[in-house]
């Protein structure tokens, strides 16, 4: 390493408002929460499917299956 002294200074924000659709770097004219991708919303299963599914399993066997896991 050098005797050197490492000289850093901070820049100024290149933004001149404080509103970020103002930005055209960011979206410019994009509406608030636009960007945010939403899922499927609650999914409700029908009756049949809702049928067949499998029960959980009780706290027993998720320790047996832990301990097995775990070896």
């Amino acid at each position: 390493m050098s005797d050197a002294t490492e000289q850093f200074s901070i820049q100024p924000h290149p933004a001149k408002s404080n509103n970020p659709n103002a930005d055209p770097n960011v979206g410019g004219d994009r509406q608030l929460g636009s960007g945010v991708p939403s899922g499927p919303g609650i999914q409700i299963p029908d009756k049949d499917t809702a049928q067949n599914l499998e029960q959980p399993r009780s706290k027993e066997e998720l320790e047996k299956r832990t301990a097995e896991l775990n070896k």
